[in-house]
C-alpha cells in the first residue's frame, strides 16, 4: 500500500515549528471534543455524535501532538548540544598531516593554472571526492577524528567525527558539492540519522539549500553549512593552515570526477551526440 501521503502529511506538520503543532493540537482536540457537541447536542438527527467527536478529537491531535513533541525534543538536543560547525575563533594552528603534502598524483591535462588563493568558484570545481576529504580535513583541523566512508557504500554519512579515541560518531557529516540541496535530501539524511542512533548531523554543500529545505531542517539536531560560510570559517585559519589546506584541495587532477565504483578518475567521453563522464576502470558512466 503507498503510503505517499502519509509521509508528505508528516513533512507537512514538521515543517512548522513544535509550538505552532501544540496549538494546532490544543484547538483541534476542543473543537472535536467540547465545541461540535456543545453545538449540535440539540439537533435530534446527530444525537450520538458526543462518542465519536471524542474519538474524532483523538485520532486529529495526537499527530499534532507527537509532531510538537518531536520538534520540541529536537530543539532542546540543539540547545544541550552545541552546533559542531566550526566557529570564528575555533581554528587550531596545527599543520595538515605530512601525508597530504607528499602522497604522489599525476597532473591533469586539463589544468592551465592552480588557484592559488580560495574562493566560492574554487569551491565549485573541486569534484565530489575531494570535497569530502577536504570537508574531512578541515575537521581534523578542529580536533576531530574524521574518517570517510569506503567507496560503494549507499545510504550512509560520507564523513564519521569522532573525539579522541571514542568508539562512537559524535556526529555523522553528508557533503554535497554541485546541486543546491532541497527537501528530500535532508529527509534522507534524517533517516541515516535515526537508524544509525546518531544525535548530530552535518550538511556541507558549496551551492546552498532551498528554502523549504531550510525550513525542514529548523528543527532537527541538522547543521547546514554552505561553500559561503566554508570560506569565512577557512579566512580565520592561520596562514599556513591555509595554504597547505589549498595545496591539498588543488594537487593533481582535483576536477575530473572520481569513479564512484572503484576510485579511479573519469574522463570525457562522447557518445553519439552527447559527451558523458566515463570511468577509466570500470564500465561507469555519468552524465556531465
Amino acid at each position: 500500500m503507498d503510503n505517499g501521503s502519509g509521509k508528505s502529511g508528516w513533512k507537512w506538520m514538521r515543517a512548522y515549528p513544535w509550538h505552532a503543532n501544540a496549538a494546532f493540537s490544543i484547538a483541534i482536540f476542543m473543537l472535536f471534543w467540547w465545541a461540535l457537541p456543545a453545538m449540535l447536542q440539540k439537533e435530534p438527527h446527530v444525537q450520538g455524535f458526543d462518542a465519536a467527536s471524542r474519538i474524532l478529537a483523538y485520532l486529529f491531535a495526537i499527530p499534532f501532538a507527537i509532531a510538537s513533541l518531536a520538534g520540541a525534543t529536537a530543539r532542546l538536543i540543539r540547545l544541550l548540544h552545541p552546533s559542531i560547525a566550526p566557529a570564528d575563533s575555533s581554528w587550531r594552528g596545527k599543520e595538515l598531516k605530512e601525508s597530504l603534502s607528499s602522497s604522489d598524483s599525476s597532473e591533469s591535462a586539463e589544468e592551465s593554472f592552480r588557484p592559488t588563493e580560495w574562493s566560492l568558484e574554487l569551491l565549485q570545481t573541486i569534484e565530489w571526492k575531494r570535497f569530502e576529504e577536504l570537508c574531512a580535513e578541515i575537521y581534523k583541523l578542529r580536533g576531530f577524528r574524521a574518517e570517510t566512508e569506503p567507496l560503494g557504500k549507499e545510504n550512509v554519512a560520507d564523513i564519521r567525527l569522532y573525539r579522541g579515541e571514542a568508539s562512537r560518531p559524535e556526529a555523522f557529516v553528508l557533503c554535497r558539492s554541485r546541486s543546491p540541496v532541497g527537501v528530500r535530501q535532508i529527509d534522507e539524511f534524517i533517516e541515516v540519522l535515526v537508524r544509525n542512533r546518531i544525535m548530530r548531523g552535518i550538511f556541507i554543500t558549496v551551492n546552498g539549500y532551498t528554502m523549504e529545505a531550510e525550513k525542514y531542517a529548523r528543527d532537527y539536531p541538522i547543521t547546514l553549512i554552505t561553500g559561503e560560510s566554508m570560506l569565512a570559517d577557512i579566512s580565520h585559519m592561520p596562514e599556513d593552515a591555509k595554504r597547505k589546506l589549498l595545496e591539498f584541495a588543488t594537487r593533481g587532477d582535483y576536477v575530473s570526477p572520481t569513479c564512484p565504483s572503484c576510485g579511479a578518475k573519469m574522463t570525457r567521453k562522447t557518445g553519439g551526440e552527447k559527451m558523458f563522464w566515463g570511468c577509466t576502470r570500470c564500465s561507469h558512466t555519468e552524465k556531465i
